[in-house]
């Protein structure tokens, strides 16, 4: 699989993530954006995590009704994401550089979805139980597990069907921690988000533009 989008950024956590390489394999079904930095996190899991169950593959909208929970053991931690558009402790690439003209010309993964790979970046201002959640397309999702199970090779069905609407993490500490994954979509996309506390009475909604702009239908 290509590797997560060029950004500076994510150049730093590249390198940050290197003593986690040697597990990152490619998997050329997966689609990329046009620029990509070399070396950079490859591949999704082999199989569904205790989290992320899978789902039918009949099933033409992402799984709602199960969370995938990180825990911040399974992260990498000592990431830089300085200078990063940070919402209630959390960031990933796909709101911190420009994914509008993202290039989907290579083709789904499976069932018209792609992963967009970004890696989610998780502060000591995120506190237990953070939530990340798409609100709209009914068919986007979100993917993320542990640097060693993405280090194993995979299907791109098994991507795909383990996505979920929702992620939960936080209290990781005073480093940030990373978690590798990405965004789920059904072709070019404006991706409706809400990131919300861990006590519920904060949120954050964002739009997000994928493979197109969010200006239009």
């Amino acid at each position: 699989m290509p590797g997560m989008p060029g950004t500076v950024r994510t150049q730093r956590v590249v390198k940050a993530a290197a003593a986690a390489g040697a597990a990152l394999m490619a998997c050329a079904g997966c689609t990329a954006p046009t620029t990509s930095a070399p070396n950079e996190p490859g591949t999704p899991i082999q199989k569904a995590s205790a989290s992320a169950p899978t789902v039918s593959p009949a099933t033409p909208a992402v799984s709602a009704g199960r969370v995938i929970s990180l825990d911040c053991r399974d992260g990498l931690s000592g990431l830089n994401s300085e200078g990063a558009r940070t919402f209630l402790g959390v960031d990933t690439d796909v709101w911190n550089a420009d994914f509008a003209n993202f290039d989907m010309s290579n083709g789904p993964m499976y069932r018209g979805s792609t992963l967009v790979k970004s890696v989610l970046n998780v502060s000591a201002a995120a506190g237990p139980g953070t939530r990340i959640e798409i609100t709209s397309p009914a068919t986007a999702g979100l993917y993320y597990t542990s640097w060693g199970v993405w280090g194993h090779s995979t299907t791109d069905k098994g991507v795909v069907t383990s996505a979920r609407r929702a992620v939960t993490v936080g209290g990781c500490g005073s480093e940030v921690v990373g978690f590798p994954g990405g965004f789920v979509v059904h072709g070019p996309s404006c991706v409706s988000m809400r990131i919300t506390s861990a006590d519920g009475g904060t949120h954050r909604d964002l739009r997000i533009p994928i493979g197109r702009s969010c200006g239009h239908k």
